[in-house]
């Protein structure tokens, strides 16, 4: 059993294996689909089996269920927050949009969302919006614990969503409608915010037979010790596993872990293996200068960026091809990454999207000149993350690893409030573990910034 992001297609990469699909059965929200029905960023559920080699596999059966589908009743772009349904989900880095950005995000688009349970929230890993929510007619779904059961009035809450029973379908087979229990919940809202009239509820168990093998990512949930902790609401107890990452991070409640055990009698899932992932901070678009991909690298801004199995592949582009790899990948090729620095400091990659290139926003405009492939037209680049260092005197900052030139004349800054400033006031504003991002045409390896901003 896997349970984990996609992370490609070619088959279907999930937790760093390829399971062939050819033979399993594929079901979306209930609903038997094809492979060409799941995106990369979905949580997904595969059963099946998993060669000698660790990094192949073959499907039996895919199932992708969504947690929330439903209208956004607030958004809060500062703490990069919203809620659908009376549930609060939070965005970060890592999270992979469609339809919608961070920036044109609003009240009242009807959203998919697919993430991991975390403490009080829904860390979103894809979220899927469009703009044809009706109020009344439009059919919703949530899941979540039941609180607060009132039998009587045939009501209960799933966090600060009210639930009207009503003649709604109940499904027991797993389970009783009761406090404590995770279900999920069809219906529709007179108005949004408004009680959830439930034409469907569905208790979900637990579906891990004793012995199974099991491969988790998530994020940690409850955590009293390594012994008994929670992952995507599932008990692990990782006291005896060997810890196969680097990083300084100390196990806690909602840290990012990939694990890897088998299920006791008692349904607890004990962890041979485990690793730990910082969170998505750094995010950088320019054209590809080198790829090795038998070593999962690729150079971009003059530094070699670090792949991992279980990276997300995804080309963006009008001809965008759906089984794309790293292997795919060829210098000169305009890209997208995101990732974090691992404890030596090394850019760790955990998406690399293929995409049409963006014109340079305006300012100089700087052609590069590469051997290989002749001259090529600027385009924009960027880099997003924390800040390295900075020189008012040479007018130069470092951003997530990448230099960064910027000119009086021709930069835009802007500061913490996104007011614009002067070049001087930026510089004597900035102060240790500032983000921001720089965007720019880029000449030997430096970004030459047409504006410069703070980023959340």
């Amino acid at each position: 059993f896997s349970e984990g992001t996609v992370s490609g297609f070619g088959s279907v990469y999930v937790n760093g294996i390829r399971f062939a699909t050819d033979r399993a059965d594929i079901v979306v929200d209930g609903t038997p689909a094809a492979e060409d029905a799941l995106r990369v960023g979905m949580v997904l559920n595969v059963a099946g089996d998993v060669a000698s080699d660790g990094l192949s596999g073959s499907a039996r059966r895919v199932e992708f269920d969504r947690p929330l589908y439903g209208p956004v009743d607030a958004y809060d772009a500062t703490a990069r927050r919203l809620v659908i349904l009376g549930q609060p989900v939070q965005l970060d880095d890592a999270t992979v949009f469609s339809g919608v950005t961070e920036d044109t995000l609003q009240e009242g688009l009807l959203c998919m969302v697919s993430g991991y349970p975390s403490p009080g929230e829904l860390l979103a890993t894809l979220l899927e919006c469009r703009d044809d929510y009706a109020a009344g007619l439009t059919r919703v779904e949530v899941e979540g614990v039941v609180s607060g059961l009132d039998t009587g009035a045939g009501r209960f809450h799933l966090g600060a969503l009210e639930v009207a029973v009503g003649a709604a379908t109940i499904d027991t087979a797993q389970g009783a409608l009761a406090d404590g229990a995770l279900v999920e919940v069809l219906g529709t809202q007179a108005q949004r915010g408004d009680v959830l009239q439930a034409e469907r509820i569905r208790i979900k168990g637990a579906s891990l037979k004793t012995g199974q093998a099991v491969l988790l990512e998530g994020v940690i949930g409850r955590f009293a010790s390594l012994q008994d902790f929670e992952l995507n609401r599932r008990r692990v107890s990782a006291g005896t596993a060997q810890r196969e990452d680097r990083h300084a991070l100390a196990p806690a409640s909602g840290v990012r872990m990939r694990l890897a055990g088998s299920v006791r009698a008692d349904g607890v899932i004990e962890a041979t293996r485990y690793a730990l992932q910082p969170p998505t901070d750094i995010l950088l678009t320019g054209r590809v200068d080198e790829v090795d991909a038998a070593r999962e690298r690729l150079r971009l801004f003059g530094a070699e960026r670090q792949a991992l199995v279980v990276t997300q592949y995804e080309d963006r582009r009008a001809t965008g091809e759906r089984a794309f790899r790293l292997e795919d990948l060829q210098p000169g090729d305009y890209v997208q990454l995101r990732g974090f620095r691992d404890a030596q400091g090394q850019a760790v990659v955990t998406r690399i999207e293929r995409r049409d290139e963006e014109p340079p926003e305006g300012g100089t405009i700087v052609v590069r000149l590469r051997i290989q492939i002749g001259t090529v037209d600027p385009a924009a680049a960027r880099t997003r993350g924390p800040l390295d260092g900075f020189s008012l005197v040479d007018n130069r900052l470092v951003i997530a690893g990448v230099a960064v030139q910027t000119d009086n004349a021709r930069t835009e800054f802007f500061d913490r409030n996104g007011a614009s400033v002067t070049g001087v006031q930026f510089y004597n504003g900035l102060r240790a573990g500032d983000r921001l991002e720089a965007v720019g045409n880029e000449a030997s390896d430096v970004i030459q910034a047409t504006r410069v901003r703070y980023v959340r």
